[in-house]
């Protein structure tokens, strides 16, 4: 996940976040993890603990291989075809679907693994995706904005 241009984009108008050891700058649908390198700048110790991101991870589980995704397909919503109104659709191995904005699929990069996921939140499913770069998590990227 490309945090820097996620960073840079977002400006001064993202959240910081805490969420099951993890640091996040959060901001519409994307939490992507604060990297090392950036942790003293963000002055992490402000965040608060976020819910929705903890609860993403207790029911998270890397090994789950069922649950990787791969890009399937591309739709335009409007028939414009401006590029906001693509939408990026991943489909795991059980054919689970989530679909995000193509904001948020620019901030992917190729050797990113994403898996897909779901919570309940106010009696409402959410989708979302967790991206994984070698090993490591790197973000949660969400099917709408939370």
């Amino acid at each position: 996940m490309k945090f820097e241009k996620f960073a840079k984009k977002i400006g001064a108008h993202g959240t910081l976040a805490k969420g099951h050891g993890y640091s996040f700058l959060v901001s519409g649908n994307v939490a992507a993890v604060i990297p090392d390198f950036a942790l003293n700048f963000y002055q992490i110790t402000k965040a608060d603990e976020l819910t929705l991101l903890s609860e993403v991870f207790d029911n998270f589980d890397v090994d789950d291989l069922s649950k990787v995704a791969e890009l399937n397909r591309a739709i335009v919503l409007e028939a414009d075809g401006s590029s906001n109104a693509i939408r990026r659709i991943f489909q795991d191995h059980n054919g689970k679907e989530v679909s995000i904005s193509n904001e948020a699929f620019g901030l992917l990069e190729k050797q990113d693994h994403v898996f897909t996921g779901s919570i309940e939140l106010n009696e409402k499913t959410v989708n979302y995706l967790v991206v994984i770069k070698n090993q490591d998590v790197v973000g949660v990227i969400f099917q709408e904005i939370i």
